[in-house]
């Protein structure tokens, strides 16, 4: 079950040089995605107020589905029966320091299928990698959506939820 206190931050685009005044607005813009639970309106609600964040929803799936294929899905922009692959579910990933275990086997997961599926398209688009934050209560799988085409995570940083704000804030630094 995705947790309400992960997070994901994608660093897009380079830092401010060292010394340069702070600007209006951050050095360089920022992607934060958030898992929030079913039922998490008032959430919602909270963050759709705020004038320098653009929200998105995702719908209900149908059928057999799992977390790790919802994560592989984000990552490669794509989503597929599980009919499609061979075999039909993904192997059991994890993050392992700053790499996510199994991650081969995903991409020659996807390879055999018959539409164009790259694992770790979207952490490979970001300028300077993709970092994670997440917690050490709900665990890092949802880490598996800052992983690049090799299974790479340029950043992470695990903690309790009440240290979340401050560790994304570290992070985009």
């Amino acid at each position: 079950m995705l947790g309400i206190a992960l997070g994901l931050l994608c660093l897009l685009g380079p830092a401010a040089p060292a010394g340069a005044a702070p600007a209006a607005s951050p050095a360089r813009p920022t992607a934060l995605l958030l898992y929030l639970p079913s039922g998490s309106d008032a959430i919602e609600s909270e963050l759709a107020s705020v004038p320098t964040l653009s929200t998105g929803l995702l719908s209900a799936t149908q059928g057999n589905y799992t977390t790790a294929q919802f994560l592989l899905d984000i990552t490669q922009g794509a989503r597929v029966s599980y009919s499609a692959y061979d075999p039909a579910g993904p192997p059991t990933m994890s993050l392992l320091g700053d790499r996510i275990s199994n991650w081969p086997q995903a991409v020659r997961r996807a390879s055999g299928a018959p539409q164009i599926l790259q694992p770790g398209l979207l952490a490979a688009a970001v300028p300077g990698g993709a970092a994670y934050a997440g917690t050490v209560e709900d665990g890092p799988l949802d880490s598996l959506v800052a992983a690049d085409r090799t299974g790479h995570v340029t950043a992470v940083s695990l903690g309790p939820a009440a240290t979340l704000p401050a560790r994304i804030a570290r992070l985009s630094k």
